[in-house]
């Protein structure tokens, strides 16, 4: 019996008790007269012992446990939906110093003091059962306004300008209410991850929608108050493993043992494409598998994982068709006469590997990641005129894009310092870093290595001061330059 029905048994007693001492308590009345001495005397009526007493009590608590029971839905529903909301920010100051100030590579980025945000991370999940629930991640950013896509193009010979390309292009979404002259701007919205989760059990789960794709470290858990840099990894900003899918997850974890567990994700998608977060041009399907293994045994914790992924990336272009006869209307020996169709323009095989690892021992944090890309084309895309020179071939050449692949990694220490003081109780962060990448082997202008230190300072489990330098070293210093960046940023989850 449990303590609550112990007590609700002891209460119950002790009611009971009340009115036979209250009556005998009370004025007694007169004594009836005595019976004939042969006549029997009547017999007390039985009372209750105590067991009975309490074994009619439970009877009537489990009789109001399967009411209960019958009237309240599955085991599994929660008696009420669980809606949740958070989110994360942030705000960045510095610039990029150019040794070369005609460096190609200043047309984007900030070559200026300035302030900047990544925008606004805001969450909603709501928990609708026990293994049923959703979530739902979106950015509120500044982006598409002020994206240059365009910039007007010398061609020189010496001191003489042969030809003359594009000209400047700039997003703006300026705008005005119907009535108001108050000029604002208008900007994007990233749907980050929007998805269905049903997780009956540790070891299996499955979602499906728009998820963040499970590899590394950095992604999944991406929100900038727990990156211990200002940027992601430059791997990551090529886009060599995709960001984003939409489709299928599965995932689980298997503990092995008290200290080792073994994590898993199996993911189907659309193929990567230039309509892929709502729509496939292929009919051939993105595959993923993921499998991490992960011992943790205080002050230890290691953890190693991997990710591959294969896709058939396609871009086509749907054409109307109309056939008419010599009269100048729909022919009908063709079938359809009006109609259309799909023309391919670009496809090829895409592998991706990835590798990741982490090391944690007391402070003490040590994490690295790898990626690779393999594209081998079945249709290759015609390469523009600027990309042309940039791999060395002559302007007035046509080619086409080869097979190629993407590399790029990193690998970075930091040493958490906690200090508790009366006054202070904030822990301090120095971290250093060696990044790299070659997003094609195509183009090697792009190719740059990168060596960051910073400081990190938690007043607050929800806030991260930082302060970093960095140096870029690009590969051809010819087209780009070498560059000092300093950036601080203060990101913040609520």
């Amino acid at each position: 019996m449990s303590p609550r029905i112990r007590i609700g048994a002891c209460a119950a007693i002790t009611v009971l008790a009340i009115p036979a001492n209250a009556a005998a308590q009370s004025d007694a009345p007169p004594a009836p007269s005595a019976p004939p001495p042969d006549a029997p005397a009547p017999a007390a009526p039985a009372q209750p012992t105590l067991e009975e007493r309490l074994a009619d009590q439970q009877r009537q608590i489990d009789a109001l446990r399967e009411q209960a029971a019958a009237a309240a839905p599955e085991a599994t529903f929660s008696p009420t939906r669980l809606l949740s909301f958070w989110g994360f920010s942030d705000l960045s100051f510095g610039k990029m110093i150019y040794d070369n100030p005609n460096a190609l590579y200043q047309v984007q980025t900030p070559s200026s003091l300035t302030f900047f945000s990544s925008g606004i991370n805001l969450y909603a999940k709501s928990e609708m059962t026990r293994t049923l629930s959703a979530l739902v991640e979106t950015r509120l950013t500044y982006t598409p306004n002020g994206y240059a896509s365009n910039w007007p193009t010398e061609v020189d010979i010496g001191n003489t300008t042969v030809q003359s390309l594009n000209s400047f292009a700039r997003v703006d979404t300026s705008t005005r209410g119907p009535y108001s002259q108050l000029q604002y701007r208008q900007d994007g919205l990233l749907i980050e991850r929007a998805y269905l989760e049903w997780k009956p059990a540790d070891w299996f789960g499955i979602r499906a929608g728009r998820f963040l794709t499970p590899f590394g470290i950095w992604n999944e858990d991406h929100g900038s108050p727990v990156l211990i840099g200002v940027d992601y990894p430059q791997f990551m900003n090529f886009n060599i493993v995709p960001i984003w899918q939409l489709g299928l997850e599965a995932f689980g974890s298997v503990g092995l043992s008290d200290e080792l567990r073994l994590d898993y994700a199996l993911t189907l998608a659309n193929s990567r494409g230039p309509e892929d977060e709502y729509k496939d041009l292929t009919d051939m399907k993105a595959v993923g598998a993921r499998l991490k293994l992960v011992y943790d045994a205080e002050p230890l914790m290691l953890r190693i994982g991997g990710y591959a992924y294969y896709s058939h990336y396609q871009d086509s272009e749907d054409h109307i068709r109309i056939q008419l006869d010599s009269n100048l209307t729909l022919d009908p020996a063709y079938s359809p006469s009006f109609g259309s169709y799909v023309q391919s323009t670009q496809s090829y095989d895409e592998t991706v590997l990835t590798a990741d690892a982490e090391i944690r021992f007391h402070k003490l944090r040590i994490i690295g990641e790898f990626a690779r890309q393999t594209v081998i084309y079945d249709q290759a895309s015609q390469v523009a005129d600027d990309e042309k020179l940039l791999k060395g071939v002559p302007f007035n050449v046509t080619i086409y894009d080869p097979s190629h692949y993407g590399v790029g990694g990193y690998v970075m220490g930091a040493y958490e310092i906690p200090i508790h003081t009366a006054l202070l109780d904030l822990s301090v962060t120095p971290y250093a870093g060696y990044d790299y990448v070659v997003p094609s082997t195509t183009e090697p202008v792009r190719a740059n290595t990168q060596i960051r230190g910073g400081l990190n300072v938690k007043p607050s489990p929800w806030v991260t001061l930082k302060l970093e330098a960095s140096r870029l070293l690009p590969q051809n210093k010819y087209v780009a330059s070498d560059a000092t960046a300093i950036m601080s940023q203060i990101a913040f989850s609520f």
